[in-house]
Order: C-alpha cells, then structure tokens, then sequence
C-alpha cells in the first residue's frame, strides 16, 4: 500500500518517492521537475531560462538575445540606455522624469518640476517643493510633518529658518511640524512663541512660575526669584535668595547670614541634587562636569574653553575662540563682519539656547535676569548694583564698603562663640 507521503511526492511532483529521482543534491533547487544550480542558472515560472539570452520579468520570459542593455520594467523589457522605468512597470522617454499625476505620467525637466506626484512650473520664485507645492527656498521655509507640508514667507528663510516639530515622544514621529524665524521666536515644546519669552522643558512659564531645571514651578509669593530641590520628595520650591537661603536639604531658612558663611567655609555648592566643589568642578543646568582650567564656561548642559571655543545657542563651535568670533544666530562669523548681523545690529544674544534682548536682561550662570542700569551685574545666578554693592565668591553680595575676608571671618567668630 501507498504510503501517504509517497502519495503527496506523487502529487506534487509527478514522481514517486521510492524512484528517488525528485530529490535535489546539495545547493541544488528544484525548477518544475528539474534540479538546478541557483548560482548557475535561474528559474523563471517552473522553467529554467538561458540568462545570456533570457530575463524574468514579474515570472514572464523575456528574450534578450545577448543585449546587456535591457532590462525588466515590470513585465516588459526596456533599454535602460533609451528609457526609463517608472513606479517598475512604467515606461518613459530618458530626457523626462517620472510624476504620476503627471499626462503619459512623466514631466519635460527643462521647465517643470514634480512635488508628491505633481507636475508644478518653474518660475523665479518657484525653485524647490513643500509636499505637492511649489515654493521659493530663499524667501520662505518649508516643514514637513504628519504627511503634509507648511510654508512661512521670511526673510533670509535659509539662514533664520526652523522647524517647531510635534511629537508622540522624545524619539517618536512627528505629528506636525512648522516654520518659524529664529530672529523673532524660539520652538518650545512644538508651540512657537517669541524669542523674548523663556522655555522651560517643554513650557513657557507663566509671571507667576520659576523654570527649575526645566520645570515650571508656581512661585511662593512675589518676591520668590530662585530655586530650591528637596531631594526627600524630588519637589523643587521657589523662595527669595535676596532674604532667604536655601540648604542642601531642600529647606528654606531667613537666617540667611550663618548658612551662608557655613557654606562659604566648607567651600560646598549645589548642583542639581549634589554638592561640589566650585574650585574643581563646574554646574551646568544641573550637570557636573570637571573644570578644564579658569577658562571653563557652561554651553547650556557642556562645557568648553572660551580661549579656544564659543558657544553660540547651546552648541559649541570648536576653534573658534571669542577673541576673533562672535554668534550670529547659530552661526559663526568673524568680529570684523558683526555689522552684517541682524541679531548684533539689535543687540540680541542668548543665554542657554533662549534668546534674549540685552539692553533688557543679563544673563546670570544660564538665568535670564532683568535690569535697569549698566551698573547691574552677574554674582552668580543673581544680579546686584555695582555702586552699592559688591560680589563675594559668586554668590555672597554684600555693601560694597565691606571687606569679603573680613566679614566672613568675624561672623564665624561670632557663630563659633
């Protein structure tokens, strides 16, 4: 009696399986009811083809009598050397471009142009494609995002020019994506606002709110102008570091004079959730990092060398050092061409990556500080009144009579006795 595999061999292939005549050798593959070798030969629908003289095409046999200039579009034969093949199984003249919603399915290149399947006219401000539009890239920015395109007319568009892109997450697609100028807004979160507002995370804080660590934290009362970590409950809180001080604990003390001579003393800074020493390590928004030298600066979460770098919107452009460049925008430009900036011409610069109006703001270890005077200036994150006042060891302001050494030394004293 037949076996059943005997039965399905037979079937298949019309042999019988005691024969032993369908079984392939080694790298062999079956074609129909014929073995062959696949680096030798090919199999085009259950039939060996001479592919000297032969192709398949989508399992179609094609003869080519010898001309290697042929080749499948689809289930034709075409001359790669006088056509071209379209979408596989289009074929067109080789002085024209594919565009499906295009006539006959292609374009004439000398004056059109295909956008997404489009054909679109060149004209002296039509030069390039946002989705099936046409657009001119010198005086507009295009976005794509979520299967479409968004235009926005700008001047200088291909220096100014950005995205704001809207995602489902850090890494995800993008939802929706759309242009702005770099010389009068910033992206925050995929929301644009302008370049004077401050972003924090992904949010622009309210008048009443604090950017901490890029957290928009409600503040106490009105008075509250910096912040203060609880590493016991991962909370931050806003308090007055012109009254108050801020210990390593997250707890907010008004004898500010003691804590403060304390912290001096220990030569201990926080940053972020821990302490360091300032004379051997640098904060950047909340990052440690190793001082290079006295020259170390912050460029938003690195840092570089001011001698030999410059950071200019949060990115560091390596050997080009501030005494012979300054930022345009994101750009680097020699201080000999500053005038040909627009954002020098205005007085904007930036602080981190947000851009902020000089003759309005300082900016303060990466915070944006407002005054009113030229003789404000940075201790630290803080700002104080260079007439009145004096700055000890960054971040200590006192009368500007008294002596730094002086006073710590005599209310050390005085807290020791």
């Amino acid at each position: 009696m037949m076996r059943w595999l005997d039965f399905l061999v037979l079937a298949w292939t019309g042999v019988a399986l005691c024969d032993r005549s369908w079984a392939c050798q080694g790298d062999q593959l079956r074609c129909g009811s014929t073995c062959y070798d696949p680096f030798e030969s090919t199999c085009c629908s259950n039939k060996l083809i001479d592919t000297g003289n032969e192709l398949c095409c989508d399992g179609n046999v094609r003869a080519t009598n010898g001309n290697e200039d042929l080749q499948c579009c689809g289930a034709e034969l075409y001359n790669w050397k006088e056509k071209k093949c379209c979408s596989t199984d289009h074929i067109i003249p080789i002085d024209y471009k594919c565009c499906r919603n295009a006539p006959g399915g292609y374009i004439n290149m000398t004056n059109i142009f295909c956008c997404n399947g489009n054909p679109i006219l060149y004209a002296p401000d039509v030069n390039a494609c946002c989705g099936a539009t046409g657009y001119n890239r010198n005086t507009a920015k295009c976005c794509r995002g979520g299967g479409r395109g968004s235009l926005l007319a700008m001047d200088d568009a291909l220096n100014h020019g950005f995205c704001c892109a809207t995602r489902t997450s850090d890494y995800g697609p993008i939802i929706e994506s759309n242009p702005y100028s770099d010389k009068t807004h910033i992206c925050c979160g995929g929301k644009i606002v302008p370049f004077t507002k401050q972003c924090c995370g992904t949010t622009v804080p309210t008048n009443n709110q604090l950017c901490c660590s890029r957290v928009a934290v409600d503040k106490r009362d009105r008075h509250s102008n910096a912040c203060c970590y609880e590493p016991s409950t991962n909370i931050y809180h806003t308090y007055n570091s012109q009254s108050e001080f801020c210990d390593r604990a997250g707890k907010i003390h008004s004898n500010i004079t003691q804590l403060i001579i304390r912290r001096l003393q220990e030569e201990v800074h926080v940053c972020g959730r821990r302490s360091y020493n300032t004379a051997t390590e640098i904060c950047c928004r909340g990052m440690l990092h190793p001082r290079l030298g006295a020259t170390t600066q912050c460029c938003d979460l690195r840092v570089y060398d001011t001698r030999f770098d410059l950071c200019c919107k949060g990115r560091i452009k390596r050997g080009k050092s501030q005494k012979n460049y300054i930022c345009c925008g994101r750009k680097v430009i020699a201080k000999s061409d500053q005038r040909k900036c627009p954002n020098r011409r205005h007085n904007v610069d930036d602080c981190a990556r947000q851009s902020y109006d000089k003759t309005r703001h300082r900016c303060c270890d990466g915070i944006l500080r407002r005054y009113y005077s030229s003789n404000q200036k940075c201790c630290g994150w803080d700002i104080f009144d260079s007439r009145k006042e004096k700055c000890c060891q960054r971040n200590f302001i006192v009368r500007k009579h008294k002596i730094c050494k002086r006073i710590l030394r005599s209310r050390s004293h005085r807290q020791n006795s």
